[in-house]
Order: C-alpha cells, then structure tokens, then sequence
C-alpha cells in the first residue's frame, strides 16, 4: 500500500502510523476460507467494493458464475474485463438518480436469479446511499430533505437507520423481496462500533437482514413531511440465509495488538462511537490510546471544505494546547482513505510542527470555526495519504511524552 505520511514526524512513529493504516488491508479479512465448491452468484455494495470483489474474485475464481458491483463514483480499484461482471458507480453520501437507476438495474440482476441459484452477498459501509429504492410516496426531493435535516440535527446512527428503512422498500431484509435465490451468504464488513455481537447486521440499513423497529417513532417523526407512506412489508419468500461478519473496528483491534508487540509501543485501543464533546471525555492523557471509531461532529449549514478526521485532528490539537501539553502529536485517519471534501485520508498535526511552521491558535481556532480544516491541512502540509482496500473505522491517536520514542 503506498502511504504518505510527512518525514518531519520522528521515524518511529511515522513507521507505526504506517503500520496501523497497512493494518486495514481487506486481504486480512477476505482469506476467510467458505469451501466454496459450487457455482456461485457474487454482489458486491459498498465504497470500496471494486477492491472487495478482486479479492473475493481471486480466491474463488473458478466458481463465480455472474457478479453485480456498485462501488461510490471516483474510487480507486481494478475492473475485471469479463461480460458476466456488471460494474456500476453510484454517489454518496447523498444519493441521486444514478443511485436510483442503478438500485433498479440491480433489482433486476436479482430478479433473474432462479430458486437453485446461491448468492454471495458482499456489504460494507456507505451501502445505505449507493443502493436505494425509495416508497412511492417519496420523492427523490423529498429523500433529500428528510436526509438533510437528519444529517444537521445530530441523530444517532441508530435513529438515522430507523428512518431509512421506513423510507425504502429494499433495507432491514426488504431486498430480499426482489431475491429468488434460497440460499444467500452475507459477507459483512461492519463499521460499526459496538459491542453488541449482531450488530454488523445493520450495515448498509441491512437490505438483507431484518432488524427488529419501532416504526411508530419512525412515522411520529416524518408526519411533517406530510407523506402517505405504504403499509411495512417485509419478505414472504423463503431464504436460507448465513451472516458472516468477516470485519470490524474489534477484529481489526485484535490485529494491531501484534503491534504493539513488534514496536514496543504501549498503546490502549479504546472503541467509541459518540458525539464530538463526549469524545474529550474519554481521552486519558497519560497514556498513549488509540481510538477506533466514528464521532459526530455538530456541523453548521456554512461548512466549507473538511472531512470528520481533518477536523478532529484539529480538535484535538487544540485540546492538547488547552491541556498544556508541551510535546504531543495528534492523527486522526479515514479507513476508506477518503476524509470528506479534503481529498486526503486524514492528518498529523504535532506541537514541533506548530512551532516550525508559526502556528497560531488563532488561525487553528478560525479553521475548527469555519470548518475550513482542508486549507490548514494544506497550507502545512499535514494530510495523510494512502489508497485503501477497506472501510471499517476511524482511527485516531495522541501520543503526548515525544521525547521518550
């Protein structure tokens, strides 16, 4: 994997950041072996599913009869030149008409396979807004409306799932409607923060595993979008249906625990997925943590150009100033390798390079304000860099006593 990390960092540390990002490599969680020994159908959804799908492809070659792919538009990865391969790109975060168009050119896909037929299900994050069939009552206008005030109004991911499924007619196991295959293996990679041992079964809002809801909240909620919504369906066919959490922000703590072993670097993983202010609150400065996971960050309708790890990075070099840290360095990286709007992975920000560089808090403050941390990052050169195969989490550190590494 080329990655690119600044040569100002003390090597150590730039070897262990490389580390940690060489760590997400899919092929850690694709060499899973299925005994596949027959004919298999093969979908692939998620951001970075060219990649997925050429692993997945290069393990069970000889076996995989047609696949369907829909990757986000403008990602890296190789197309595999073959006619029973069907490649799409769709828009995210938000969706749009190619979205649309595609999510029916895929129902179609799976409308044509037969009873006999087993599928292979691949999923992984940003799922939710790459494939999407929306209630006939619900315009595309309006999609974008309710997502809008969502995504400004702070909801929780649970609560932001609640309301997608309601909307569409093809998430939590709705899909499968539109599936004649029995057997279907799902092949989940979650990035999803929790605990909870089914909770991979909500990625991409689960198209094809059913989640138990509280609709009523769901439909409480949108009355003032005025929408007559169609009755919850779920599927009566009948599958046969195994889930495969192949990875995960845990599994990928287990990985990066043999770092800790090979750098003599003592790290403590700490996984979270909550709002931005609570995230101060679990830092413990007197130890170097990584922490795994995702933070809401209270966004404003005159954001400029950022990404969620660009800003933390800069958040959290504020706080270590606040603190009265005198050595630190903070990073904060995009597992997908794609930090929002800054067409970086993510950043490193350290207390020598403020000082080299003749940093002011003022200027960080005013780029953490406008929610501008791109042209920091720029200006100074700060951005991390790297192609990834993977999208499982958010990883962020602060290593606060330099002097010792």
């Amino acid at each position: 994997m080329n990655i690119h990390v600044s040569n100002e960092l003390p090597k150590k540390i730039n070897n262990f950041i490389k580390l940690l990002i060489n760590s997400i490599d899919c092929e850690y969680s694709l060499n899973k072996n299925f005994e596949i020994d027959y004919d298999i159908h093969v979908v692939c959804i998620g951001k970075l599913a060219k990649h997925h799908f050429k692993t997945f492809y290069n393990k069970n070659i000889k076996y995989i009869k047609s696949a369907f792919i829909i990757s986000k538009n403008n990602t890296s990865g190789e197309i595999i030149k073959d006619k029973r391969f069907h490649y799409y790109q769709s828009t995210h975060p938000m969706i749009s008409d190619i979205n649309l168009n595609n999510t029916d050119l895929f129902i179609d896909y799976l409308s044509n396979l037969t009873s006999m037929d087993k599928l292979f299900f691949i999923i992984s994050g940003g799922t939710s807004a790459l494939i999407e069939k929306l209630d006939p009552e619900i315009s595309l206008e309006d999609y974008l409306l309710i997502m809008n005030d969502l995504l400004y109004g702070n909801y929780s991911i649970d609560f932001l799932n609640l309301i997608r499924s309601r909307i569409s007619v093809i998430k939590n196991g709705k899909l499968l409607n539109y599936i004649n295959a029995n057997v279907i293996n799902n092949l989940i990679f979650s990035d999803i923060p929790s605990n909870n041992m089914n909770s991979f079964e909500i990625v991409g809002s689960g198209p094809t595993i059913y989640h138990e809801y509280d609709f009523e909240t769901a439909d409480k909620w949108l009355r003032k979008y005025k929408l007559n919504l169609s009755k919850y369906k779920n599927s009566n066919k009948l599958h046969f249906i195994n889930n495969y959490e192949l990875d995960s922000p845990y599994k990928y703590i287990e990985r990066i625990k043999n770092i800790n072993q090979n750098q003599n670097i003592k790290i403590c993983p700490i996984i979270h997925n909550c709002y931005c202010e609570d995230f101060f609150n679990i830092i413990d400065l007197k130890k170097f943590n990584i922490y795994i996971g995702e933070v809401t960050i209270d966004l404003n309708q005159n954001i400029k150009r950022g990404g969620r790890n660009s800003h933390m990075a800069l958040l959290m070099s504020l706080y270590c100033i606040e603190n009265n840290i005198k050595n630190w360095l903070v990073f904060s990286i995009a597992s997908d390798g794609d930090d929002g709007t800054t067409g970086h992975s993510g950043a490193v920000i350290s207390s020598s390079l403020l000082k080299k560089y003749n940093i002011t808090i003022n200027e960080l403050e005013h780029s953490i304000k406008t929610f501008d941390s791109f042209s920091f990052i720029d200006k100074y050169k700060l951005s991390i860099d790297f192609e990834s195969t993977n999208n499982i989490t958010d990883i962020r550190g602060i290593f606060t006593d330099i002097p010792t590494l």
